[in-house]
């Protein structure tokens, strides 16, 4: 007798829907994936992955094409707006797997390798999820275009604004953190002064201007400001008049700026989710920003949604039971995610200062934390152990989250 195979419903097709989809196929499952924009995002600018994200993608079997599209970093630096260094995380040449431990990539050749990797025909495009229906023996999404999917699982990967989020916990919604951000992409230049080994993010009076060389030729820029909360006035800014609050840094930051000109930038407030105590509801399980959206000052948002779709898609194969398998998902997952965004915020809340006293005192303190401390936050981060996913199912007691290799 053929054995059912299971059907997963997934919405959203950012990283994270993309990464579930591809590592359920891995393990058996068929996928569908939902999602409520034209096509799979092209816009966006860069990402940092640090190697608990590269080994995730390693899992997923699509980490060879990402280093190829990327650019390998020797060091992660902190400077002052002067340029002096106030901290400095180099990078080790290779990780457990063989993989370097940092690079940087644009958003979406990222997501490009992912949606080729599963395969296009399996994305639906233009369906906006309303609400989902979970039954003792499956779950069914439905549509704004009147249509419907029905699966034994559904994964809400459809970022902080989750409307299936907004159904299971309508009480939840996400924060500001007190600063707004402005991205952008600029070609290269020879004539700009700085390491194309190294990602630098220069801390000021509640001003950070954060620098990431690109494969390719091309750099990612970003700049954040301690401000008011959605003020209009951001969203029409500009390169050239973001001079007024970071020209006085180091070079090659005014450069970037100058270079940057006139064209409308990426601009949005930098927001997170409050700790949630639940990812699984029964068949359907919050997933990456549904679940755990975290400021970007860890370079983790992306990192911890891969870790997810791993961890998850271990779950399915190895419980039998779909509801199990998602209690176990919530059990890994939640306290790493939980700690995680509080790194993170802690992080933004002390770069964001403004006070002079305080900043004076901040840059003080990092230049004399000694480097092993600030690698103790690294290894964690980095030194989580994925699931393989090219196991067979043990449908035995497993010790949570850790490979078993």
């Amino acid at each position: 007798m053929t054995r059912r195979v299971k059907r997963a419903v997934i919405v959203g097709a950012g990283i994270g829907g993309l990464c579930t989809a591809i590592a359920l196929r891995k393990v058996g499952w068929d996928v569908a994936v939902y999602e409520s924009r034209p096509d799979v995002r092209q816009s966006g600018a860069g990402l940092l992955i640090g190697a608990n994200a590269i080994q995730a993608l390693h899992r997923l079997g699509v980490a060879p094409q990402v280093i190829a599209s990327s650019r390998i970093l020797k060091a992660l630096d902190i400077l002052s707006p002067d340029g002096k260094l106030l901290s400095r995380t180099t990078s080790r040449p290779v990780n457990d797997d063989g993989h370097p431990e940092n690079i940087t990539i644009l958003r979406s050749d990222l997501l490009a390798i992912l949606a080729d990797t599963l395969g296009r025909d399996a994305i639906h495009t233009k369906k906006t999820c309303t609400h989902v229906d979970a039954t003792t023996g499956g779950v069914r999404a439905y549509f704004a275009d009147g249509t419907e999917a029905t699966g034994d699982v559904l994964i809400a990967a459809d970022g902080i604004h989750s409307a299936v989020r907004r159904q299971l916990l309508p009480g939840v919604r996400p924060r500001y953190a007190g600063y707004t951000c402005w991205r952008g992409v600029i070609a290269d230049d020879a004539a700009l002064r700085f390491d194309r080994e190294v990602f630098t993010e220069t801390w000021g009076a509640g001003a950070r201007f954060g620098v990431a060389p690109l494969a390719n030729n091309r750099i990612y820029w970003y700049a954040r400001l301690t401000a008011r909360e959605n003020d209009q006035r951001h969203a029409d800014a500009t390169a050239h008049s973001l001079l007024q609050y970071f020209g006085h840094f180091h070079e090659p930051v005014p450069d970037i700026l100058e270079r940057g000109g006139l064209e409308p930038l990426i601009w949005r407030d930098i927001v997170y989710l409050p700790p949630l105590r639940r990812f699984a509801f029964g068949r359907v399980a919050l997933l990456g920003d549904a679940a755990h959206a975290t400021t970007p000052n860890l370079g983790q948002g992306a990192a911890q949604a891969m870790e997810d779709a791993v961890v998850l898609a271990a779950a399915l194969r190895d419980h039998r039971d779909v509801v199990t398998a998602l209690q176990h998902y919530e059990k890994v997952r939640v306290p790493r995610a939980t700690r995680v965004t509080a790194m993170s915020n802690r992080v933004g809340n002390i770069a964001q200062w403004q006070h002079p006293w305080l900043v004076r005192m901040r840059n003080w303190s990092i230049a004399r934390t000694p480097a092993r401390m600030t690698q103790a936050q690294f290894d964690y981060l980095h030194g989580v152990k994925l699931p393989r996913l090219d196991t067979p199912a043990s449908h035995g007691p497993q010790e949570p989250g850790l490979d078993r290799d």
